[in-house]
């Protein structure tokens, strides 16, 4: 026994000294209490049928990770639900109560990175792919699920320049034919991703560009009955590409952030865009921002459209907390979206602070015929967090919509109804290993 034990003792030294294995748990519960939030105003609550929304969504996850000299493996499996989502007991006697829960077990992240040098390496697998500030390209960490790709992605590096050329396909079955069937929406949002990014430190300044092409799949409307019975030949294809430039200056003083981005579909003559900038400063002792994005509207001719789509990138971190806007879709009536915004972070103790971000929206394109400054109305978001310790974070938030007349003719609801939502958030995440 004393011989088999040392001999294991010996091989996980033997295993440690070349290799790293890790292990992470993590437990974030997240409630939410919502009036007026996500999908449109709400109503007074003295309105028939009118409520309140509060719901408990958690995260549980294992991130398991091994990592050698040239080669690392991430495994995360993850159970996303709702409390109450799930029975309390399962139906051991077969008598058809209570049910079984909705699947949410799934997996986040599943890689392997292999650097074949100090220039190349190859991550392969399902895997999130995030970028600079997340507006294209992140990882949704808001959302429990998170999002991630199943992608090759080459990462070049000469220096401190640093390239990455990313490929991606959505596939739901083995077939001789190109399976377009769920491959648009939530799912995927393409049936094929190809991509480039590049960073190009210099100084002060680092400059940032990517291009992306994903090329959409749908049915031809009308023929051949319900979506999984139609033939292939159905099915056609389109691309949409976007390019984008995302220059940062940074100072001991201050900090300067811009992005660019053009987008074109194929089949339209129109070209959607966004453009945003920042400038963070510290001067009055706190880190203060001032900011503001343009996005373009549906149309602005005859000629195509106009609007702007964004269908990988951690949105909640923009455009208000309480998520009107590009969260699961555009500006309802694809009118575009100015946001003038500010951001202070007030240090409330050694391990808490207080943000607090005020926004003013209003729509870059107002559909014709409506008389109105297409002015959506001014929200407040507050979020305080707390440290609690090294594996346990406390979050708490609060947001307050002051919507106008348009808003309410927009988004539906009554916009004197007093919009407003708060959450609060608990992060368990210790290392085991």
């Amino acid at each position: 026994m004393k011989k088999h034990l040392l001999t294991l003792v010996l091989l996980c030294a033997s295993v440690a000294s070349f290799a790293q294995m890790s292990i992470t748990g993590e437990i974030r519960p997240r409630t939410e209490l919502y009036n007026g939030a996500n999908t449109g105003l709400s109503e007074k609550l003295d309105v028939p049928g009118t409520r309140i929304g509060l719901a408990t969504q958690q995260r549980s996850r294992l991130y398991f990770s091994y990592k050698s000299e040239d080669l690392k493996i991430v495994f995360t499996p993850q159970l996303i639900h709702f409390w109450g989502q799930m029975p309390q007991a399962y139906d051991l006697l077969g008598d058809g109560a209570p049910g079984a829960p909705e699947p949410t077990f799934g997996v986040y992240e599943a890689y392997a990175e292999y650097k074949a040098g100090d220039m190349y390496s190859l991550k392969v697998g399902r895997q999130a792919i995030s970028y600079k500030d997340q507006r294209w390209f992140g990882a949704l960490g808001w959302a429990a699920s998170g999002r991630a790709h199943d992608a090759f992605v080459n990462k070049f590096s000469f220096g401190d320049v640093k390239l990455d050329v990313g490929v991606a396909l959505a596939q739901t079955r083995h077939t001789n034919k190109l399976d377009s069937i769920n491959i648009a929406g939530i799912r995927t949002g393409y049936k094929s991703l190809q991509y480039a990014w590049l960073t190009l430190p210099a100084g002060d300044l680092t400059l940032d560009a990517m291009i992306s092409n994903r090329t959409l799949g749908g049915y031809i409307g009308g023929q051949g009955g319900p979506a999984p019975t139609r033939f292939p030949s159905e099915i056609e294809y389109s691309n949409e590409t976007t390019i984008g430039i995302l220059p940062t200056f940074k100072s001991a003083s201050f900090t300067l952030n811009a992005s660019a981005y053009v987008q074109t579909r194929e089949g339209n003559k129109g070209l959607g865009y966004l453009a945003a900038f920042d400038i963070t400063s510290k001067a009055l002792g706190l880190p203060l921002t001032l900011g503001v994005d343009v996005v373009s509207g549906e149309s602005s001719d005859d000629e195509g459209s106009n609007l702007w789509q964004q269908p990988f990138g951690t949105n909640h971190k923009f455009y208000g907390f309480m998520d009107y806007f590009y969260v699961g879709e555009s500006v309802k009536g694809g009118q575009g979206l100015t946001d003038i915004y500010a951001k202070a972070v007030f240090k409330t103790g050694e391990k808490s602070k207080l943000v607090v971000m005020p926004h003013v929206f209003k729509t870059t394109l107002a559909p014709e015929g409506i008389q109105s400054d297409g002015f959506f109305g001014t929200e407040l978001d507050f979020v305080y967090i707390y440290q609690v310790s090294a594996d346990f974070n406390f979050t708490l938030g609060y947001s307050k919509m002051f919507a106008t007349s348009y808003m309410s003719s927009v988004y539906g609801g009554d916009h004197k109804a007093g919009q407003n939502w708060a959450w609060m958030q608990l992060t368990f995440k210790p290392k085991f290993l």
